[in-house]
């Protein structure tokens, strides 16, 4: 396997659904999720991304990370708490926040370091386009509604509101609730006291 372009290694299963949705934005084979860094210590993988929980980073953590920069000295590493790390591994990392921290802010520095990516093909979370009557959609549909509630409470038709589900998973590639969830809330359509 040729060397990823973004490497996952997160075990939390929480993290790693919402990182795995939101990356279906970037097409082909720029995402990889692994279950460690061995290939990156060992230098056959270079990727310019890395998205890791601290969990996952081999003992001792300082001298992993370091080794992974000496290699790739241009690599962004978005880390994520889940265990104690030694404050010594941040001047190695371009991100960094802990998984205590309330969802939120956890899924917002997701976004953000996913934003900053330049995709190689596909396209970009910050040039998802979608009307203000599919955001309206969306922010319904992440609250629960079904497709009949969603008709009586905009004043169209179900059939009006299967159409726009169907342009807004063509749009951004997300076919479960679930998905379109994190997506409305990453994007400030619903927020955690709805």
């Amino acid at each position: 396997m040729k060397s990823p372009e973004i490497l996952v290694v997160i075990k939390n299963g929480i993290i790693k659904a919402a990182i795995r949705q939101l990356s279906k934005n970037y097409a082909g084979d720029s995402v990889h999720f692994a279950d460690n860094l061995t290939n990156c210590l060992k230098g056959v993988w270079h990727p310019k991304y890395i998205m890791i929980e601290s969990a996952a980073i081999p003992e001792p953590p300082v001298y992993s990370l370091e080794k992974i920069k000496l290699k790739n000295p241009k690599l962004d590493i978005l880390l994520i708490e889940t265990s104690i790390v030694d404050n010594g591994v941040l001047p190695f990392v371009s991100s960094y926040v802990k998984s205590s921290d309330p969802e939120e802010v956890v899924l917002k520095k997701i976004k953000d370091f996913l934003i900053n990516i330049e995709p190689t093909g596909g396209k970009s979370l910050s040039d998802l386009n979608l009307s203000g009557r599919e955001k309206e959609i969306v922010k319904l549909v992440a609250l629960g509604k079904t497709n009949k509630e969603i008709s009586d409470l905009l004043f169209i038709s179900p059939h009006t509101v299967v159409t726009h589900r169907k342009n807004i998973t063509s749009k951004l590639g997300i076919k479960t609730i679930a998905g379109l969830t994190v997506y409305a809330f990453l994007n400030n359509l619903i927020t955690p006291d709805l």
